[in-house]
């Protein structure tokens, strides 16, 4: 039916979105809290609070997330995140995990590889809830950590974090110039294309942006790199995702 079933890319914006129907394409959301509870034919890009992908939920491409915590309870293919707290419920990420986060629970499977740069990894021993990975992993933590075994069925590689104190400041301070002016010509080109495509979502999205909460989130998530301590410099943290 066709208020079930979206043959198009959609673009969402509001305090609490739940995607309860089929995206025939991409998933455009900016909200307070998230709840995808149906099919995602192409990638969901999300940023909120908090981001629930339901139990009903199959994202057949990637989930582009930024959020103070991510829950994945149902499908997704590739998921790369930047996050407070990431939990995999029960729940399946088909292929590679590339995530950046505080805390990390594994209470589900990973299909393929994961790479992590954390504080800290906890996996579900508990039959029920079983977290397991069943290719490699790659993580970078403040200390090296210890698994049970059987949690992850490839390699386990840590990579220690290192100090900025490798590069000069002029170094650091060249870096950051380039990276922003990249950064800008990047938005502008975005905002352009947005603004011929969806004049109105390009609109909500300012509104939404221009809040003091939503800028909270997008502050709170940036600490959370520099709290887990795995930068190398200021352009290459550890791992590279």
């Amino acid at each position: 039916q066709e208020d079930s079933y979206k043959k198009s890319d959609v673009y969402l914006t509001g305090d609490n979105i739940t995607v309860d129907y089929i995206v025939d394409g991409n998933l455009f959301v900016m909200a307070d809290t998230v709840t995808i509870n149906s099919q995602i034919g192409g990638d969901a890009f999300i940023m909120a609070k908090k981001i629930i992908v339901d139990e009903k939920a199959y994202i057949f491409n990637n989930l582009f997330a930024m959020a103070n915590s991510i829950e994945v309870k149902g499908i997704v293919f590739d998921v790369y995140a930047l996050t407070n707290n990431f939990t995999v419920s029960n729940g399946y990420i088909y292929r590679d995990a590339k995530i950046s986060c505080k805390t990390l629970n594994i209470n589900g499977a990973i299909g393929r590889n994961a790479f992590v740069s954390c504080s800290n990894i906890n996996f579900n021993t508990d039959e029920n809830a079983k977290g397991i990975i069943y290719g490699n992993l790659t993580y970078s933590t403040p200390s090296e950590l210890s698994f049970e075994d059987g949690v992850v069925n490839g390699t386990v590689v840590y990579k220690a974090p290192t100090t900025s104190s490798e590069k000069t400041v002029g170094a650091i301070v060249s870096d950051y110039i380039l990276d922003l002016g990249t950064f800008i010509v990047f938005v502008v080109i975005i905002w352009l294309v947005c603004l011929w495509l969806t004049p109105k979502f390009l609109n909500n999205t300012y509104k939404a942006i221009v809040n003091k909460e939503m800028l909270a989130v997008i502050c709170n998530n940036i600490k959370i790199i520099q709290a887990t301590g795995t930068a190398t410099s200021v352009r290459n943290p550890v791992p590279k995702i």
